[in-house]
């Protein structure tokens, strides 16, 4: 089965019960967003592609196992716009502060 290529994730989208607000990131793995819903923000990261999925599991098993207030906790994941062949993305608390990149730069 062929299917029509899906367009990447833009602001303004809607994704489950998430509305993206604004890109934060975009790198070779994916795009990240921050979200909101029910007047609440939360991260919503995108893998580019199926040969990623695997990645994406592993990351939410990962994070899933953790219970730390210095570790993001993973709220759930699913497949945008197709729940079958869509992108895999990730929904993650929403916390106020640098990237963890902008904290590597300034040490």
């Amino acid at each position: 089965m062929q299917l029509p290529p899906f367009r990447l994730p833009e602001s303004g989208d809607i994704v489950g019960e998430y509305r993206l607000t604004a890109k934060l990131g975009d790198g070779g793995q994916g795009l990240v967003f921050k979200a909101e819903y029910a007047g609440r923000f939360f991260v919503l990261k995108f893998f580019r592609a199926r040969e990623l999925d695997a990645w994406g599991l592993t990351e939410v098993s990962i994070l899933q196992k953790f219970k730390h207030p210095h570790i993001v906790g993973v709220r759930g994941y699913g497949r945008w716009p197709d729940p079958d062949h869509g992108y895999f993305y990730i929904v993650m608390e929403w916390v106020e502060g640098l990237t963890l990149e902008q904290y590597a730069l300034t040490c």
